[in-house]
């Protein structure tokens, strides 16, 4: 398999016919990397998905076509056999509607980094990344762009917003069809001078495209803990409640945080909702008397930045915490006249185990409302399939108890042609459910080398919302690997 050359860029995926456009997007390596790009057929019909691959200088490479079924799955996970470096844009047509990710794993820090990149419905000509770093305890950013016309050039305005400074504009030229990426590590505006604290930079970009829509994505690397996570920009930014399915402090060695920035330029009051249970026994699975919920709050200023870490006290209650090994969900609200958020979710090694294990990290968007609905698909599903297996985790985001069923389809690239077995769970509103194949299949030997999708329902009385995340790991994390987070697709 060949390598990327220094920069993987985005996925575009394009649905051909009467059906919905949908894009997604790439990472950001400080090294070659390799990658594969999954797509699933979200229709009720066969369909044909044709990939092609855009170098940032508008070179085309065509790749195999594949049939999918409907729920069926594919990788590709070779880049263009004429090329010896590849880093660009890929476009997956088809006459279905399809989704797609993208992951991509380097050598960072003389261990192993991965990150996964999911897709958007459409771009939008602005698109916000409210969390970018530079040297932020040993962290740095950068951001790719795709333009979603396949004929003509375009420039973009890069709107640059420090925290507590100024915003500055820069350009960007995107070819068409193709990618362009930021490395803010390379950039003089950024790196001379920076605060000589562990803060560093931190700060935010609003891309700006008028007439043609694009879509980005923010890449993050540590290059001595050996980690890379990335998020997918946002292009609805006049939302003032968003979802979070994962939240955690010190369960299976991992924390979060919730980062919430302003997109209305108005701020306002922030409210975080947990609901979940603390592990307190060690049993993995909540007990009776282990229920947890609590709400936290503050002020947001007008183009400000709110962190939540869940391993952190409470904002309006310093005095205490989420109790060790809590797992669930989150919803956040911004509340005042205009107010808007972005928020993204980062999932990190907790730093009692620093030191210890090898660190990882990931990251994911939060959902907004109109993100939901009943039935969520993850492109991507594997039982210990060369060292990797998921975890899906589901949030009830509407006001009605939900019953939940999962079903797997297996991919083409499965090693095993068996399917995994359906599972059912219920949930309250706010509740989250965690699907792990590991725990409802098993570790055996039929078990292993598993490839597929996920296909998760939601019925019940009235309206019923679900949205959901899917949580890539490597077996070996605590070794050597890193864990890959990604949004789930609204069918």
């Amino acid at each position: 398999m060949k390598k990327w050359g220094g920069v993987l860029g985005l996925i575009m995926i394009l649905s051909l016919g009467a059906v919905s456009t949908v894009w997604a997007q790439g990472s950001w390596p400080t090294a070659a990397g390799t990658s594969g790009v999954t797509a699933v057929n979200m229709d009720d019909g066969p369909g044909l998905i044709v990939p092609l691959y855009i170098a940032e200088d508008g070179t085309e490479y065509a790749l195999p076509s594949q049939s999918l079924d409907p729920g069926e799955s594919y990788t590709w996970y070779a880049e263009p056999s004429s090329a010896t470096s590849f880093r660009g844009a890929v476009v997956l047509s088809s006459d279905v509607r399809i989704a797609a990710i993208g992951r991509t794993e380097w050598v960072v820090g003389g261990a192993q980094g991965a990150a996964s990149y999911g897709g958007q419905e459409t771009g939008a000509e602005e698109v916000v990344l409210p969390q970018l770093v530079i040297e932020h305890y040993g962290t740095t950013s950068a951001f790719t762009v795709q333009n979603t016309d396949l004929s003509n050039d375009i420039t973009v305005d890069l709107v640059f917003r420090p925290q507590g400074g100024t915003p500055f504009t820069k350009t960007m030229n995107i070819e068409a069809g193709a990618s362009s990426t930021w490395n803010m590590a390379f950039d003089a505006d950024f790196v001379d001078p920076l605060p000589t604290s562990n803060w560093g930079w931190l700060g935010s970009v609003k891309i700006v495209s008028p007439g043609t829509p694009v879509v980005a994505v923010a890449h993050t690397t540590s290059q001595s803990g050996g980690f890379v996570y990335a998020y997918d920009g946002f292009t609805d930014l006049a939302q003032s409640k968003a979802y979070a399915p994962l939240v955690r402090r010190n369960y299976a060695g991992l924390t979060t945080g919730i980062g919430v920035a302003d997109a209305s330029g108005t701020g306002g009051t922030v409210q975080v909702k947990y609901v979940g249970f603390a592990d307190s026994n060690g049993n993995w699975v909540e007990d009776p008397g282990e229920s947890y919920v609590y709400t936290d709050t503050d002020t947001l200023t007008p183009g400000g930045y709110l962190n939540f870490y869940q391993g952190a006290p409470y904002h309006n209650d310093p005095g205490k915490s989420l109790p060790q090994r809590f797992l669930g969900s989150a919803e956040i609200t911004v509340s005042g006249t205009g107010a808007a958020i972005a928020v993204v979710i980062n999932d990190q090694t907790d730093p009692s185990l620093i030191g210890v294990v090898k660190q990882t990290a990931s990251a994911y968007s939060g959902f907004f409302e109109n993100q939901a609905s009943n039935v969520v698909v993850s492109p991507l599903a594997r039982n210990e399939y060369y060292n990797f297996t998921t975890g899906i985790s589901v949030q009830n985001v509407g006001i009605n108890t939900v019953d939940l069923e999962i079903v797997y389809t297996t991919s083409p690239n499965s090693r095993n042609s068996a399917t995994p077995p359906s599972r059912t769970v219920s949930l309250d509103p706010g509740e989250s459910a965690n699907f792990y194949l590991p725990s409802d299949w098993g570790h055996t030997a039929a078990h292993q080398m598993w490839l597929g999708s996920a296909e998760i329902t939601a019925t019940g009385t009235g309206e019923t919302k679900i949205v959901a995340i899917t949580n890539d790991q490597d077996v070996m994390a605590p070794i050597s690997g890193d864990t890959a987070l990604f949004n789930c697709f609204s069918k």
